[in-house]
């Protein structure tokens, strides 16, 4: 798995399935926010949206 240390507290990594719940928290928490700026928010209702999201994306690389 790819990672990077940005500083003590910040680290990018590669999606991964096992971020589904995780990743869908955190948008639905900030749903009202993200919604101004991301034109997919809607459309993430579940963490099985999250996971379809994930693994689109990784099609994609």
């Amino acid at each position: 798995m790819f990672s990077y240390q940005i500083n003590e507290v910040t680290q990018l990594r590669l999606l991964e399935y096992r971020y589904d719940q995780e990743l869908y928290d955190l948008i639905d928490h900030n749903r009202d926010n993200l919604r101004e700026w991301l034109s997919w928010v809607d459309g993430m209702r579940s963490a099985q949206d999250t996971k379809s999201f994930i693994g689109r994306t990784r099609k994609l690389g």
